[in-house]
């Protein structure tokens, strides 16, 4: 999806893609992949995944198999609801909790976390947990929505469930997730 992305025809200024028209085109990744891809062997394996869109299109998830660790990015910045870049990078609120579900069934053997945005290495069940914490605010948002409540009427009405009171979800990131659900993005 960076292949795809930055030789675009037409850009928006924040992806930078006129930098690699012309003579700069040879710049851009020579080595792809759609799902899964491994680098290396043995004990410096390095497995590097690609599970749907979420916070933007191109999202991966790489795996160091010797260290048991996985390194999340911005699929799993910190314990909160996540920034969603669909303007400039065609993420997706909807499908962002499809992608960690795939993730939690996809990767194994990982016992670490190195999120996007925390300095704080987490472990495997936060991971898992967090998908589960952002699904349930997608079943909610969804569940509103079916029942006729306004975007306003739920984020006025919505609180993090007790059953996962480690994460946050700030003022607007509840607003424009909510936004983008009720908006079908």
């Amino acid at each position: 999806n960076t292949l795809a992305q930055m030789s675009r025809a037409s850009c928006e200024s924040v992806t930078n893609c006129d930098a690699f028209k012309g003579d700069n085109a040879r710049y851009l990744p020579k080595t792809t992949f759609a799902d899964q891809m491994s680098l290396g062997s043995g004990a410096d394996q390095i497995d590097v995944y690609y599970f749907g869109r979420g916070h933007t299109d191109g999202d991966i998830w790489i795996v160091y198999r010797s260290a048991r660790t996985a390194q999340t990015g911005d699929m799993f910045g910190r314990k909160g609801l996540p920034f969603l870049d669909v303007a400039n990078g065609n993420g997706s609120a909807l499908e962002f909790g499809e992608t960690l579900k795939k993730a939690v069934a996809g990767i194994s053997g990982v016992d670490k976390l190195i999120p996007g945005h925390n300095d704080v290495p987490l472990v495997w069940d936060d991971l898992v947990n967090y998908s589960g914490f952002y699904n349930d605010f997608v079943e909610q948002a969804q569940a509103a929505k079916a029942a006729g409540r306004s975007v306003e009427q739920f984020i006025q009405s919505y609180s993090v469930p007790g059953r996962y009171d480690d994460f946050t979800a700030e003022a607007d990131r509840v607003r424009t997730t909510a936004q983008y659900i009720y908006d079908g993005q």
